[in-house]
């Protein structure tokens, strides 16, 4: 299996969940770099996408060219590591500045910067 890329969106298992984490199978945007993404330990850094517009400062607008039907919004606040193993069908790919943007408020996040 080729690693997944930077920006890339795909559908993703993210089931078992717990309490009030996303979980299902939904679309993610995966976040970690290219160098990380190849190691033999196969797991990606994703953050979960979701078709509910909550205000919420974290919540990055994603665009239909990332393959989803509508404008999505990428969870920064629910950053996690998952396993290449959970990852579905790619349905495209986030632009530049949507990855750039989502991973400037997961670091913010992590901070407390915000």
């Amino acid at each position: 299996m080729t690693p997944p890329l930077p920006g890339e969106v795909a559908v993703a298992g993210l089931d078992p969940d717990v309490r009030n984490k996303q979980g299902g199978v939904r679309p993610v945007l995966v976040i970690s770099g290219r160098l990380y993404n190849q190691l033999r330990i196969h797991h990606v850094i994703v953050v979960p996408v979701t078709r509910t517009q909550r205000g919420l400062p974290f919540h990055v607008p994603v665009g239909p060219e990332a393959g989803l039907r509508e404008t999505s919004y990428a969870m920064a606040d629910s950053v996690r590591a998952i396993s290449t193993r959970r990852l579905g069908k790619t349905l495209g790919h986030a632009a530049a500045g949507t990855t750039r943007t989502v991973r400037e408020h997961v670091i913010a996040f992590l901070t407390g910067q915000r």
